[in-house]
């Protein structure tokens, strides 16, 4: 757990300096330190450090055994390529985790640094409610998540053209990202009851369309058989959490300006249909590794708290934020420590001379 910890101190302190001091064309070379920070903690991590990891390792040093040139067209293919191209600096498996923190980080803090209004506490949700720590197991998806991250611009904008191409970027990492198309229009719309309702409604089609996805992805390749044979959701307290953000983000729309509304109610949609696709998970006993679905909008709080402090009166201000840090920061010690394998970190023992 302590490793976690002193990363996330420095990189926090690391990218407020990089507020601080910068040069007059922006430039920040705190900036750069964090980004690099943030890659090679996870680029550096030992293949025992995420549940899912050793099964990417696995893939990776078998492309380098069998066919460097073949592709699998069951696979994503931007992952595909990226992995060739991490194979053509070395076989080792920190070559293909780097590469693919590279990806994620760069279009992660692209879109904090472009759409946040407070880009520190944006960056501090990111680590501390586990987004970041998402692509230690889902690699993939958590490219696919970070590249729809950079759609946002465009669904604040409203250039649906534009949305659609950042997506189908990202569905070239993850396929199922691709269902956030039709949702554009969900998303692009003010808060009310009716598309709450809207909402409802989407994300129970979005998860029984999900099902038929992935069942006619098992008869193209067998890894999609896991979602479909079990039947295990353990994630209630999680759930719980969500649902009490969520709403609480619901509750405090009264309070932001009309003039930044159009904005918020973007994000509060997204934020509500990640926690309807959580509760329906969970109210259908199904498969909890199903809950990554709703990662692709609930990353979307880490632009609402910035809201929220911004619109909270000066004295109770300091209150509210002592306990989202303390919130936070609990929340990712649990997550740290009972949740997909993180624990505990170690480095790459090849590299540092450990094995």
């Amino acid at each position: 757990m302590t490793p976690y910890l002193i990363f996330l101190a420095c990189v926090i302190l690391f990218y407020y300096c990089s507020f601080v001091f910068r040069y007059r064309n922006g430039f920040s070379v705190f900036t750069v330190l964090t980004y690099i920070i943030l890659v090679l903690f996870a680029g550096l991590r030992n293949g025992s450090v995420g549940t899912d990891t050793n099964s990417y390792i696995a893939s990776f040093q078998r492309i380098g055994r069998v066919d460097f040139a073949a592709f699998d067209i069951a696979s994503d293919f931007g992952y595909a390529v990226l992995e060739r191209i991490a194979l053509t600096f070395s076989g080792e498996y920190y070559s293909l985790l780097i590469a693919t923190a590279m990806v994620f980080v760069f279009c992660s803090l692209k879109a904090i640094q472009d759409l946040s209004i407070n880009p520190v506490i944006s960056l501090f949700v990111f680590i501390t409610l586990g987004y970041y720590t998402f692509s230690f197991n889902g690699a993939r998806q958590g490219i696919a998540m970070a590249i729809y991250m950079l759609s946002f611009r465009y669904l604040l904008s409203s250039k649906f053209i534009y949305y659609c191409f950042w997506v189908l970027i990202a569905g070239f990492f993850h396929k199922t990202i691709i269902v956030a198309i039709p949702l554009y229009f969900l998303f692009n719309s003010r808060f009310s009851f009716f598309t709450f309702f809207l909402m409802v409604v989407s994300s129970i089609l979005i998860f029984y369309y999900f099902q038929v996805l992935v069942g006619f992805g098992a008869s193209i390749n067998p890894r999609y058989l896991v979602y479909l044979n079990r039947s295990e959701s353990k994630g209630e307290m999680l759930t719980l959490f969500y649902a009490i953000m969520t709403l609480y983000f619901v509750f405090f729309r009264q309070f932001i300006p009309l003039k930044e509304r159009k904005f918020y109610d973007r994000f509060l949609n997204m934020s509500i249909t990640g926690t309807i696709i959580y509760l329906i998970v969970i109210f259908t006993n199904s498969y909890i590794e199903l809950t990554r679905f709703a990662a692709y909008f609930q990353i979307s709080s880490i632009f609402l708290w910035p809201f929220v402090l911004k619109n909270t009166e000066e004295s109770i201000k300091p209150v509210l934020m002592i306990g989202l840090v303390v919130v936070c920061i609990a929340f990712f010690i649990v997550f740290i420590g009972r949740m997909a394998g993180l624990t505990p970190y170690v480095f790459n023992q090849t590299i540092f001379g450990l094995m």
